[in-house]
């Protein structure tokens, strides 16, 4: 019995098995049965002739192990299907085949649970701007609602907080603009603001138009401009400076009912200014010429060569002056008044005589202009040429000390020898009177310095001060070099270590006085061998010694700073 259950089992493997590719011999038992082979005991020679005949299998199958683990004969289906070549096909899932997706196009893929591509298509890309990175500060905003209000917010470089404005719509009101090239602004309703009737007058500019926009005007004729006619006047007014020409309202150069300096105009006529020389005019003519100008209007008369204009008392002047304005009933000094004079001021008793200039944005100045040769002809000055002088003198008993050069003053002169456009040097000489004398001094001159002093000097001392000097402050360096400016005059080092200072080059500065002091036990020494030590000798770098509180008094000789005191 057992036996036979080995054979059988042998057999059973026997179509599996093989050595290095060989068939094995199988045998099997075999029963008495003329009509059952199956428990024949078969031949090698059989077994290996029915193993080479292959196992019937129908076209398209494949032998799958079914529930009872018999090998059973089945045909692939679903989603792979074979051909009897064994070739593998798989099921059609999607029939939409081809590419999907581009610049502008974004691909949709449909995938089942078992990982196939069921449907494939592609639409146009939308995504979301919130999911859109590099936007600026509120653009998604604005893209996802685009309102005036959030474009702001994403600008950053707007002005006005209005609704954003496209042509054709309303402007709004701007805080402000440049119309420099509007154009279409209507006068009547497109510009606020004017005055009644002013648009009228800019839409139509005529005279009776620029009357309606006016409001405080006199007439009622025509707009005047000059070299037009005046026309008739309703009444005088008040006439401002202008240069009277031809013949003016009365006929015979006559001056009718002008105003000229009073508020109230002068009685009656005067026929002839240039003949009138009476003495009770309030404009007396005598020997000299005149000019008058006001704000650029000149009122110029033909006054015969040698007299003369006299404003003030009514008493004719004894004195040349071209012109006298006398505020005083008594006729000024006659002395004081000499022949080149040409204008003369006198005010009342007991009060000053005073030129006052009022300036706006400006200042006022006396200018003096002085040239060689004549009016017609000017030449350049030369040195000793004296530009222009401010005098002051006193009454000497029964007349002022001038014209004789007694009185103080500044004069102006020249020093170069001919003023041309590169060198006109000056200088400014003040002048002084010695007690006891009536001989005018030259106290000072100025030309870029000060010059104190002459042989007839007030006082014991060229310069007499009473009260204190004030130089400039002192200036500290520090360091181990610096340099003393032009301007120095008192010098503290505060060195670190060994000083090198740069002193101002004595030749430029002859006679000038230097203070030197060190705060620091440090050496100071000067950059050049230009500083004569105390105890005299040959000029060296030597300036202070090393230790705090060292100090010294330098004096230039015009080559070297000589030391004149010091520790």
């Amino acid at each position: 019995m057992l036996r036979r259950l080995a054979l059988a089992a042998v057999l059973a493997l026997a179509p599996s098995l093989a050595v290095a590719g060989e068939p094995i011999a199988m045998i099997a038992p075999t029963v008495a049965s003329p009509t059952d082979s199956s428990n024949r005991i078969a031949t090698t020679a059989w077994v290996n002739s029915f193993l080479s005949g292959g196992i019937a299998l129908a076209s398209g199958k494949l032998l799958v192990g079914s529930a009872g683990n018999i090998a059973t004969a089945q045909t692939p289906s679903g989603d792979l299907t074979m051909s009897n070549a064994g070739v593998f096909t798989f099921g059609t899932v999607n029939a939409n085949v081809g590419a999907f997706g581009s610049a502008t196009q974004c691909a949709s893929v449909t995938v089942n649970a078992k990982g196939l591509v069921t449907a494939a298509s592609q639409n146009v890309c939308t995504p979301a701007i919130a999911s859109v990175t590099g936007l600026g500060a509120g653009v998604a905003t604005f893209l996802g609602t685009p309102s005036s209000a959030n474009l702001r917010a994403a600008l950053t470089d707007e002005t006005g907080t209005g609704l954003a404005y496209f042509q054709g719509g309303d402007l709004g009101t701007p805080s402000a603009g440049v119309l420099t090239n509007a154009t279409g602004l209507p006068i009547a309703t497109g510009v606020s603001g004017l005055g009644a009737g002013c648009a009228t007058f800019l839409a139509t500019p005529s005279s009776a138009n620029l009357r309606g926009c006016v409001s405080d005007e006199t007439g009622t004729g025509l707009a005047y401009f000059q070299g037009g006619a005046l026309g008739s006047p309703s009444s005088a007014g008040t006439i401002p400076a202008f240069t009277l020409g031809g013949t003016v309202a009365g006929g015979g150069n006559q001056i009718n009912n002008v105003i000229i300096g009073t508020t109230t105009p002068l009685a009656g006529t005067f026929t002839t200014v240039t003949a009138n020389t009476s003495a009770s005019s309030p404009i007396h003519a005598a020997p000299g010429a005149y000019t008058f100008q006001s704000n650029g209007s000149t009122f110029a008369g033909g006054i015969t060569t040698g007299q003369q204009w006299f404003l003030g008392t009514n008493t004719a002047p004894a004195a040349n002056a071209v012109l006298t304005l006398n505020k005083n009933a008594t006729p000024v000094i006659a002395s004081t008044s000499p022949a080149n004079v040409v204008l003369q001021l006198a005010n009342i008793d007991g009060a000053n005589t005073d030129i006052v200039t009022n300036s706006y944005a400006g200042f006022g100045t006396i200018r003096y202009h002085r040239a060689q040769g004549t009016a017609a002809a000017p030449a350049a000055t030369v040195a000793g040429n004296t530009w222009g002088a401010n005098f002051a003198y006193g009454y000497s008993t029964t007349a002022s000390a001038g014209p004789n050069p007694a009185g103080i003053g500044f004069l102006f002169g020249q020093t170069e020898a001919t003023c041309t456009t590169t060198a006109c040097g000056a200088r400014v000489d003040i002048y002084g009177v010695p007690a006891g004398t009536v001989t005018q001094t030259v106290a000072a001159s100025f030309q870029g310095g000060l010059m104190v002093g002459t042989t007839t000097d007030y006082g014991v001392s060229n310069v007499n001060i009473a009260g204190s000097i004030a130089t400039k402050a002192p200036v500290t360096l520090t360091g181990t070099s610096g340099t003393v400016s032009a301007t120095d005059s008192s010098v503290i080092f505060n060195a670190s270590g060994t000083f090198t200072a740069t002193l101002p080059a004595a030749a430029s500065y002859s006679g000038r006085w230097l203070n030197v002091k060190s705060i620091a036990a440090q050496t100071v020494n000067s950059a050049s061998s230009n500083v004569v030590p105390l105890a005299g000798g040959a000029a060296g770098t030597a300036l202070l010694a090393s230790g705090a509180g060292k100090w010294a008094q330098l004096q230039s000789d015009g080559t070297n700073w000589v030391t004149m005191s010091g520790n």
